[in-house]
């Protein structure tokens, strides 16, 4: 299966990046290829953009300051380690691994906390839905951001049920999640809404309460201050900064007739669900265990 779900997203695999979001894709690959011309530097991403389109501020020097270069740099450095192909061809490669780890963790976690048959289902629904197919391929840092989510809440999972490990074993599959998540929300700051499982399973992680938010605290400052940190570090150029205040609820759309319409008919029920999907969907939120609702 896992085979399979590779081998059909590299079809065109070497195709211009001129598809669906190819303004988005281009920037996000410009990052990389500025890497191999003015030299990599991690803290100051640059693209060719010069323009005030995004900020609203002349940018003459194209910086691109956004999310964390990690995913860029991850195929920037297997096309320097390795070449043979094109840069954009190895991004393209990064993003398509990283599904396939993604969905992995998923079977497990799923196998684990519904049953083997319920895990392999939610597997190959992720990883041959058309939606997923495309954008899993794509020249985007979300994929490379997922895969890093589901490895931490797979560690935090770990420390949380796995009581009977050494201490050692137990504090390093934390730490371990706690930097994996940092660097989630460092490539995607939406990871926070994959992450938002690592609150069940913290608080599962021992019953005396003081100790479960203890450490709550300690993951959300470890996963949080490097975030915190890029934002503070960015802030020095703001000609690199796209406006973003419009995706903070402008002009009072947030739970009108339109904001339901876009979420889900337009983007749930067709583009992910393809209508059809709607039906299963819809059993399976009926099918809730309510003696384990918190699950």
């Amino acid at each position: 299966m896992t085979a399979a779900a590779f081998a059909v997203r590299l079809y065109r695999i070497d195709a211009p990046v001129a598809d669906w979001h190819s303004w988005r894709q281009a920037d996000t690959a410009a990052v990389a290829r500025n890497f191999r011309k003015t030299g990599f530097d991690i803290l100051r991403p640059r693209y060719d953009d010069f323009s005030n389109i995004q900020s609203g501020k002349d940018n003459p020097e194209g910086w691109r300051m956004v999310e964390f270069p990690l995913y860029q740099s991850a195929g920037y450095a297997l096309y320097r380690i390795y070449g043979g192909i094109t840069l954009e061809m190895w991004l393209r490669l990064v993003s398509i691994g990283s599904w396939m780890v993604a969905g992995l963790v998923l079977l497990r976690l799923v196998r684990k906390y519904a049953g083997t048959l319920t895990g392999l289902i939610s597997y190959g629904t992720f990883i041959f839905l058309p939606y997923g197919i495309y954008f899993s391929r794509t020249i985007l840092p979300e994929p490379f951001a997922v895969a890093l989510s589901m490895l931490s809440l797979l560690f935090l999972d770990v420390y949380a049920t796995r009581r009977t490990k050494p201490n050692l074993v137990k504090n390093a599959a934390f730490l371990l999640s706690a930097v994996l998540g940092a660097a989630a929300l460092l490539t995607k700051p939406t990871s926070a809404f994959v992450l938002f499982p690592a609150v069940y399973l913290l608080l599962k992680s021992a019953p005396v309460r003081i100790h479960v938010l203890l450490r709550t605290a300690v993951f959300a400052g470890l996963t949080l201050f490097p975030f915190w940190w890029w934002r503070i570090w960015i802030a020095q150029y703001p000609e690199g900064i796209p406006v973003y205040t419009w995706l903070l609820n402008s002009g009072n759309i947030r739970f009108r007739g339109a904001w339901f319409y876009w979420l889900f008919a337009e983007r749930l029920g067709k583009l992910i669900l393809g209508y059809w999907g709607t039906v299963p969907f819809a059993i399976g939120l009926m099918a809730y265990e309510r003696r384990n609702l918190w699950f």
